[in-house]
This record gives structure tokens, sequence and C-alpha cells, in this order.
């Protein structure tokens, strides 16, 4: 049994906390420029040989290597290929350590959480979800606790109420907002009114309904509306959490989820869950797997800076829609 597990599993939607999970993995590695050295970021284009490689790579100069794979898992489908796979995780020497990054949540019965399950400390498999409501609530005043600033709690859900639960957007605004009262005072709820602009969620929704319908032109207008009043990466954002919204309700609602069942598992408001679920007719699962697909994928290319983030959106749309 490895003192240290060598294949880390995080899966999830909270892309914040996998981002930060690790962040502190890489930190552990050394000093900037020997983490940089000893760490290799892959994506779900890579092939089994070239994970191999990165792998079996031997650290320079530091105890460990950090290797991440994100959005690979949907490669596996077939039995071989998931054997394949998992005999190399299991070649692994404890000088590597492999993270496997999922942006939605597996399936309990999922064939590599089961794998996960033979191998206690060795695999170490994590979920980490976006914290919604009152939990949400909490992590933004934890957070502002955490940058030695302090947010009422009145404020915390007032910004709730005007950006969603995007846990990554709430961070930037409580970064500007701490910077805004000097971090002299705990912000409160006209700090929030004043500086926050409120996110066009309505408009996102606008916007899907007219890819669900197939009606690209209405689509593309909506998104140059959009992108002509915010940036276009916290727009993508919304657009991911969209449909992943409508994946997650998809799958529910196939395994048989009744209406209060799915309100409770997706955290949103009901009256959200209903414009939901007529989105969700225009679309079967398979479609809404491949498409969230391929919006990790955009997204990945977006934050390594291999495509322009309106361009990518534009493309996106135009694909969809038609």
């Amino acid at each position: 049994m490895s003192a240290t597990p060598i294949v880390y599993l995080l899966h999830g939607d909270d892309e914040l906390g996998i981002k930060t999970f690790v962040a502190a993995m890489h930190a552990k590695l050394g000093d900037p420029a020997t983490a940089d050295m000893n760490t290799t970021r892959l994506d779900g284009r890579v092939n089994l040989g070239e994970l191999k490689n990165a792998v079996s790579t031997i650290p320079f100069l530091a105890a460990r290597r950090l290797v991440t794979l994100t959005g690979a898992l949907g490669n596996f489908k077939a039995k071989a290929d998931q054997a394949k796979f998992i005999e190399l995780l299991e070649s692994i020497q404890p000088s590597t350590a492999l993270v496997l990054i999922e942006n939605a949540p597996l399936k309990e019965n999922h064939w590599l959480l089961k794998w996960a399950e033979t191998r206690p400390g060795a695999a170490y498999p994590k979920m980490l979800a976006l914290p919604r409501g009152g939990a949400l609530v909490r992590w933004i005043q934890d957070y502002a606790r955490g940058q030695q600033g302090e947010v009422t709690p009145q404020a915390a859900q007032h910004l709730i109420s005007l950006i969603g639960d995007d846990n990554r957007t709430a961070a930037r605004e409580v970064d500007k907002l701490l910077a805004y009262v000097n971090y002299a005072r705990a912000v409160d709820v006209d700090d929030v009114e004043l500086l926050t602009p409120p996110v066009p969620q309505g408009d996102v929704f606008a916007m899907v309904d007219a890819i669900g319908s197939r009606n690209g032109k209405a689509a593309l207008k909506m998104l140059h509306n959009l992108l002509a009043e915010q940036d276009a990466l916290p727009l993508f954002g919304m657009i991911i959490r969209q449909f992943r919204l409508l994946l997650l309700y998809r799958e529910m609602q196939d395994q048989g989820a009744t209406q209060p069942e799915i309100v409770s598992g997706l955290g949103v408001h009901e009256f959200v869950v209903k414009k939901i679920g007529g989105q969700a007719r225009n679309f079967d699962l398979p479609a809404l797997e491949a498409i969230y697909r391929r919006l990790l994928e955009i997204d990945e290319r977006i934050k390594t800076g291999r495509v322009d983030a309106e361009v990518a959106l534009d493309t996106l749309i135009v694909g969809l829609a038609g």
C-alpha cells in the first residue's frame, strides 16, 4: 500500500475547488521554477503512449512529478480500453502523482471509482461540488476571511442573487469588493449593489433555447448582445453551467427521479428547474454529454491561450445551432 496516493481522481462541478486542490499539490513540489519543471498538463486528446511517457519521467530536483489529465475518461468507453488504462495506472511509480480531472460528478458506479475502491492509499477519489444556497453564503464568507477580509451574510446573499451560484465569479467579485473597502471593514449590501453588475442569466436561457430549437441566427444575435455587455470568459462559464444543469437534469429524469428530487439534486430554485426541464426536451442524453465534453475542451483551449474566447463562442454557437 502506498503511503501517499499516486492516482488522484478529482471530479465534480466545483472547478475553482479542483484548481485550488491542484495548485496546493503544485506548490509542494518546491520553488515555482522547480515545480514547473516537474509538472505536465495533458487534456483528453492525449493517447495512452503519451500519457505513459509523461508518468514515467523521473522527477528533476524534486521528490515527485505532477501530471494532470483533464477530461479524458470519456475516451475509455469500451471494456478493453478501460482495462488498458487501469493497467497503466497500476504501473505508475510513487515518484509520480497523476491527477485525473473530470469537471462533472461521476456516478457512484463509475468503473474508475470502483477501481479506486480496490486501491486504498494508492488511489484518492474526491468529489468537489459547487456550494449552493446557504453553503455558498458560508463559502463566500470563508473565502473573504482567507483573504484577510469580511463579508456580511446579507452582502453574500445579495451577491449570489446578482451573479448566480458560480463560486469563481464570486471569488473575483469578493476580491474586488475587499479592495474597495480597503480590508478595513466588512463588505455590506450597499457595496455589492454599487460594484457588482447583475449577470444576465435570463438572456443565457434565451440563447440556449435558440440553440435547442436550432435557430442559429437568433442564438448568434443573443450571443453578440451579451458580449457587448460583458467579457467572453465569464459568459462562457455561464454557458458551461447551463449545459451542466441540462445534463444533470436529463440524467436524473432518465433515471426516474421526481421533480422534488431533481430540484434538490440540482440545488437551484424550482422555477429555474422548470425552465431547464423545458430546454432539456430539445436534447437527448448522448447529445448533452457530447456538448458538455466539447465545452470543457474549448474551456481548456481558451484558458491555455490556444483560442480567442469570442471566436470560440461564435464557432460553438454555429456548430450547435447551425
